[in-house]
């Protein structure tokens, strides 16, 4: 347990190793091949490194730690200039840094930045080691079944397949069984005594414990008559009867495979979210907070996000894919939009609570925005036997002028919520239009959701609104969520001057209800285009500018399927050379890359020769906040889409693009 100082400045050396070496053993270089040295020797769990030195770059230091693979996951803080930290605040994250300071050094922040740097060291560090412990007690595989023989052949199949196999030949001892050994994936037979697969699967489901095990059921019926009963009860295959092993097998490996994806986003996610939750303690009354804050879940979690769920969509939108995979995608793909709707609410809520949000107004129905949240609505319900019922009074063909998007994220986490807090009973929602009573071209919608779930005392109900605050620990572990949702839900309806207000009753149920006004217009909806509209590409040729391998694969393969002729570059750069050499109807452009980053190479576009100063830009970048978004604008960006990448949107934006601007 030790820190690393890398500076060739003295002053600064030995006053960073005043301020930490209160709490720990602090070792200092003064050169990049001693500092280089002394982190292979010691493998502290934090360096700080200064950016500015006489006798050698920080940043190169920075990189040689991170490529070897003893030092690699060493968190790094750099120290840099005042009027510079912005920039090297971004290259040092390019290059794996865990965060920048300015020098002169705030005593009190630099003990907290290097708290939370080997907090979350020795959080990752206590992760590996619980998940080699769970691999070691954890069986891969219980195979249920109370045929003996069958038993015996599952068993000797997937053992001689490398597999950890449990037993059980009855429906309750597998819920037992799958409770205290939490295995990777459950076979389990549909025809049983007692409690039969169909019954023991939805046992599983409805218990926070086992929800998350994939089931796979093995039946001698015909699937088709039994696979709707399967799906509902919550498995995720079929295997018939008599076995067909290499089929078996292959089914096996998908599904550990989507399970073990599954498990490691959402380590990501939680570990990532309690180092946060820590850090806002820390870092309450400082500045920094939200920067690092967005950073970190800018640059750790949407851009591999941003990468399986490419993946996934183009996946699913293949010819090729046997059409009972498809099933396997689309529940990989709903877990993945899950955690991206998370890591998407967060960032909003932080924004709105920094001041920094700003609403995107555009045209928009609330007829059908209404109508897809009633039938998520109803899927939802009905995937937990609940009834689920509606009272829409709302005309077709209305228009109205808001941030529909936001709105959209607002109505679903209050259905989403009501579902999620109800084992029975009913569902309902109400929504109606009514005059403002201040402003004609305003009216006043509400809409009220109501449920017979859980409920909640009186005396606790203003803490829901309380950031990352659930009502009970156990609660906690019994529903899941990090306690954003409704502190997101009523921190956007104060920007759009609406209020959410809600009555409950333990036991008996919820009624969340809220307010908004809304702008009327009216729109030519037969110029918009839809993402199913065909456009002929045929001779179109997209730019695809990203430095991320993942990334510039699943966008270039999105572009070939949408019929687009694609060339790629890695950086701004190459980016330039290509425009230079071919001729180019459209451009994707990532923002943050090395060598020449998106900003800058899109400043250099607009100035360049006519045919190509107009080509249309669209970029493409894991940074969504408002800011980042505004210097998009400011930089000669036409459009902008942020990762992970709505890929119905990004046609609709294509479709735009290349039809009011074609290339002449």
């Amino acid at each position: 347990m030790s820190i690393l100082i890398i500076s060739d400045s003295k002053s600064d050396r030995d006053l960073i190793s005043a301020i930490l070496s209160v709490n720990y053993p602090v070792y200092s270089a003064k050169s990049a091949i001693s500092g280089i040295e002394l982190a292979h020797q010691l493998i502290p769990e934090t360096i700080v490194i200064d950016v500015h030195n006489d006798d050698f770059d920080g940043f190169s230091i920075l990189q040689s730690i991170k490529q070897r693979q003893d030092t690699k996951a060493i968190p790094v803080i750099l120290l840099s200039e005042e009027c510079a930290v912005i920039a090297n605040t971004v290259k040092g994250l390019k290059l794996g840094a865990f965060d920048c300071l300015a020098n002169p050094i705030d005593d009190a922040l630099l003990s907290i930045k290097v708290d939370a740097a080997i907090h979350a060291r020795r959080q990752e560090l206590e992760l590996l080691h619980s998940k080699e412990q769970a691999k070691e007690r954890h069986p891969d595989i219980l195979v249920v079944d109370d045929a003996a023989e069958m038993v015996m052949l599952l068993e000797r199949t997937l053992t001689d397949a490398g597999y950890k196999v449990k037993t059980a030949s009855s429906g309750n001892q597998a819920i037992a069984l799958a409770q205290d050994l939490q295995p990777q994936l459950i076979l389990m037979d549909v025809l049983m005594p007692g409690l039969n697969g169909f019954d023991s699967c939805r046992r599983l489901k409805n218990n926070p414990s086992t929800e998350a095990i994939p089931v796979v059921f093995v039946t001698s019926e015909d699937i088709s008559s039994a696979e709707e009963e399967g799906f509902s009860a919550g498995g995720v295959d079929y295997i018939t009867k008599p076995i067909n092993v290499p089929l078996l097998i292959a089914r096996i490996k998908i599904h550990m495979q989507l399970k073990m994806y599954q498990d490691s986003l959402e380590s990501v996610v939680k570990q990532r979210t309690k180092a946060l939750r820590q850090s806002l303690e820390k870092l309450s009354n400082s500045n920094q907070i939200k920067d690092d804050f967005l950073t970190i879940i800018n640059h750790e979690l949407r851009t591999p996000l941003n990468g399986a769920q490419g993946a996934l969509y183009l996946l699913q939108h293949s010819d090729q894919i046997p059409s009972e995979e498809k099933e396997l995608l689309a529940t990989a793909d709903r877990s993945l939009s899950d955690l991206c709707n998370l890591v998407e609410n967060i960032l909003i809520l932080t924004e709105a609570f920094a001041g920094t949000l700003k609403l995107e107004n555009h045209t928009f129905s609330l007829s059908k925005l209404i109508t897809r949240i009633q039938e998520e609505g109803e899927k939802s319900a009905q995937s937990k036997s609940l009834s689920f019922s509606s009272n829409i009074d709302i005309a077709e063909n209305d228009c109205f002028l808001a941030d529909s998007a936001q709105l959209s994220r607002i109505l679903w986490h209050l259905v989403d919520n009501a579902i999620k807090f109800s084992h029975h009973g009913n569902i309902s929602i109400t929504a109606r239009l009514s005059e403002h009573p201040h402003h004609d071209e305003l009216l006043n919608f509400s809409f009220t959701i109501t449920d017979e779930g859980i409920g909640i005392c009186p005396e606790k109900l203003e803490l829901i609104f309380k950031l990352f605050q659930q009502l009970e620990s156990n609660s906690t572990r019994r529903f899941g969520g990090l306690g954003v949702g409704l502190p997101f839900c009523r921190a956007l309806l104060s920007l759009m001057n609406g209020e959410i207000n809600v009555s409950s009753e333990e036991d008996h149920g919820t009624t969340v209800s809220i307010d908004l006004p809304l702008r009327k217009c009216t729109e030519n909806s037969s110029s918009v285009l839809q993402p199913q509209d065909k456009l002929d590409t045929s001779n179109k040729v997209i730019l695809i500018v990203e430095d991320n391998p993942v990334n510039q694969l699943v966008e270039r393969k999105f572009c070939e399927k949408y019929g687009l002729n694609v060339i790629t570059a890695a950086n701004g750069e190459e980016a330039i050379v290509a425009l230079d050499n071919n001729s180019i109807d459209i451009i994707l452009m990532d923002c943050q890359m090395p060598i020449m980053d998106g900003f800058e190479a899109t400043k250099i576009i607009r100035q360049s020769r006519e045919e190509i100063r107009k080509t249309p830009i669209i970029a493409v970048t894991a940074n969504s906040t408002t800011l980042d978004r505004t210097l998009c604008e400011e930089a000669g960006m036409d459009d902008y889409t942020p990762k992970p990448i709505d890929f119905d949107e990004l046609t609709l934006k294509l479709n735009y693009w290349l039809t009011k601007h074609p290339h002449q």
